[in-house]
């Protein structure tokens, strides 16, 4: 038994390579290590620029968030600063009405005497 199982196996195929194929094999091998290591590099600057691109849009967002937070602010004043207007008015409209009805008057007072002026004989010479 000892002499069979020193012998080699028949059924067993031949897998010994030769040192040409071994060192295209090589070869082989130090191609496909070179273009993972492109390609990690590659998808390293991939990320690192979508990581750049997450956050500049981020940045312009928060931005513009803060302009549009200002601009709803202006807003609210505005609107507080009308409230009040309308609030002023309101107190003060029947003197608003008697000063405009004046001022009306006037007006017509003085085209009264504009045209009497005018219908006056011209003096001069």
């Amino acid at each position: 038994m000892t002499h069979h199982q020193n012998s080699p196996d028949p059924n067993r195929e031949h897998t010994s390579i030769s040192n040409e194929d071994a060192h295209i094999l090589m070869k082989e091998i130090r191609r496909l290590h070179q273009k993972s290591d492109l390609l990690l590099i590659l998808n390293v600057c991939l990320l690192m620029l979508l990581i750049g691109g997450f956050l500049y849009i981020r940045h312009v967002l928060n931005g513009y968030t803060a302009r549009i937070d200002s601009a709803f602010d202006t807003i609210k004043e505005i609107d507080a600063m009308v409230e009040s207007l309308k609030v002023l008015y309101a107190a003060n409209e029947d003197k608003i009405n008697n000063a405009l009805s004046t001022l009306d008057k006037l007006q017509e007072t003085i085209e009264t005497l504009s045209g009497l002026l005018n219908a006056l004989p011209f003096i001069g010479g």
